[in-house]
Parts: C-alpha cells; structure tokens; sequence
C-alpha cells in the first residue's frame, strides 16, 4: 500500500537567532529518490547518509528573523529491510544500559527468539503508563518509575532483547492511522529468524503494517530531530499521511 506523506517543521524564534543548524530526521529510510524538500532560500540543506544507511536533513540558517518553514513530501511504499544487524545493536548505548535489564531479560526469556521479543513487547505494555514525561529517557529508570512515551516503551524491549543476545533497535516514523497528526512516533525492531522483526509496544502490536520508517539506531538518541543556534526559538511539526489509491 502507498501512501502520501508530507511533513512541515516550523521554527519559531522569539527574537533574532544567529546561526541556526539542525539535523532533520524525516526522510524516509528505504527511498532515495523523488523526495521532495522546499525550504527558504535564507537557508541551506544537504541530505547526508549515517553508520545506519539513514538519511537526513543538515540545515543552515545564518541568522533568522520570522518563522521558518521546513516542508518534506514523497510517496511511501514500504519495503522489508534486509540489512544484516549492526554489532551496536547488542551494546548499550546512551539510554539503554544492557546490564541492568540482564535479570529482567532471564525472567522474560521463552523457548524461541520469537516469544521473548513478544514477551519483552508484552512486558513494557503491562508496566507502562503513558505519560508524557521529559526529564529521563533511560529505559531502566522508565521500568522504575512505570510511565513513558512511545521511545521509552521501546528502550525497555530494547533492554529486554539485548539481554538475551538479541540485535534490537529503535525506528522513528509516523503511524497511518491518522491523516494529520502533530506527533511522530518510535517502535522497536529485533533481529530474529535473519529478518528484523517489528512490535510497537505502545500500541501493544507485534508487526506494524504499513507504518512510516524514517530512521533506525541504537536508542531515541539516534533518531532525533536537533537544532540549536545562538537565540531562543521553538520546534512545530505537522504530518499528514494519505492513502494512495491504485487505479
């Protein structure tokens, strides 16, 4: 299934903002063409490629006065990744400590790879309340103080996995469930059977059907949209995802 998908990144500064850089991760991971980006000629982009075959925006602004509007849009198909697992997606990594999830991880462990990835989905979908909480993004204080938003949900699976010697990883993107929406989303992927393996365990859905891939890595750190500069300014988003429809 296609769909259309176009994505609007405002920056708003509150006053002047003097050299403003960003890396925008919002291009679709599995197609590298007819992508289509329109920005102010006040600013420059490249579209530069990560460890993870990610691609994304760097954006340069020399000095911004009003609103900035960032508008990325192409058609989707999904497509299986087949790229064989990183060796870092077995590490700890910035919001993921392997070593704390180790006793969770025996607790949670089944016969096969397969039913520890469910249970590990089903696990941080029992625990987890969503809330929207920004002052951690560590897995294992997510799993000690019980709330979170869809990336913690995804670095406790991701603990949980690699734990147990399974390859797992975040993906950022965008649900098609709704036509317009102001929020992006995260889930996980493990590596099982020499296929990578989705689950959002927000939704408590192993496989995601026809979900928006932009990026994968090793935890949110990795996906994250960033900009800074010299002055304060804020972030807006929009999305809109259409179903496309075959004649």
């Amino acid at each position: 299934m296609k769909f259309s998908v176009r994505s609007v990144v405002t920056v708003v500064p509150y006053r002047k903002v003097e050299n403003l850089t960003g890396v925008l991760r919002m291009l679709p991971r599995t197609q590298k063409k007819d992508v289509d980006v329109v920005i102010p000629n006040l600013c420059s982009y490249k579209v530069l490629h990560d460890r993870f075959r990610n691609s994304y925006l760097e954006v340069s602004c020399r000095r911004l006065q009003e609103e900035l509007d960032i508008e990325i849009s192409y058609t989707y198909e999904r497509v299986a990744d087949t790229e064989r697992p990183d060796s870092v997606f077995l590490e700890s990594s910035k919001y993921v400590d392997v070593k704390k999830f180790e006793s969770l991880g025996k607790m949670l462990r089944g016969d096969r790879e397969e039913e520890t990835f469910i249970n590990a989905v089903n696990y941080a979908r029992k625990i987890l309340s969503y809330e929207r909480v920004m002052d951690f993004k560590s897995g294992y204080e997510s799993v000690k103080r019980g709330i979170g938003v869809c990336f913690h949900f995804s670095h406790v699976v991701i603990g949980i996995l690699r734990s147990q010697g399974i390859p797992s990883r975040i993906v950022s993107g965008l649900t098609p469930f709704k036509e317009r929406t102001e929020e992006s989303h995260a889930w996980v992927q493990g590596y099982i059977g020499k296929k990578w393996m989705d689950a959002d365990p927000t939704a408590g859905l192993i496989g995601v059907g026809n979900y928006i891939t932009w990026n994968v890595g090793r935890d949110e750190f990795d996906v994250r949209t960033k900009f800074s500069g010299l002055g304060k300014f804020q972030l807006r988003e929009y999305h809109e995802v259409r179903a496309v429809r075959e004649s």
